[in-house]
């Protein structure tokens, strides 16, 4: 066992406290990130909630486009959250799509509000982790 630096602990040997002043001080790290974490909800779930409402509204907008169309591929409400959750995550599968501009308008802007909320789940999870031990 080589020297120590004074106000250094370990978890076995010499001091069994060791391990209780690690977890006391983790504790400590994590309660504060936790009560971070709370606060930054406050304001990121309204906002949250308020984007994917407007998803919903979207995509009961698209049903209504859509089946103005001759050949429409969205044929009812449920394929249209379908291609809106898939557009707002961005993920694009292709399997069902726009077929009117209109269509193509609300789709557009429905990428654009799965943006701002993946920029919102970001801020998040940063502003909460960015505390500091």
């Amino acid at each position: 066992m080589g020297k120590r630096s004074p106000g250094t602990f370990r978890a076995t040997g010499n001091n069994p406290n060791g391990l209780a002043l690690w977890r006391h001080r983790y504790s400590v790290y994590y309660g504060r990130v936790w009560r971070q974490f709370k606060t930054n909800l406050a304001f990121a779930a309204p906002v949250l909630s308020g984007l994917f409402g407007l998803g919903l509204l979207s995509s009961l907008l698209l049903a209504a486009v859509e089946s103005q169309a001759d050949k429409p591929l969205i044929k009812d409400g449920w394929a249209a959250l379908y291609v809106t959750w898939i557009a707002m995550t961005t993920v694009g599968l292709g399997d069902l799509y726009p077929t009117t501009p209109a269509g193509r308008i609300v789709i557009a802007c429905d990428a654009l509000l799965g943006l701002v909320a993946f920029g919102v789940v970001v801020w998040l999870v940063t502003t909460t982790l960015d505390q500091g031990p």
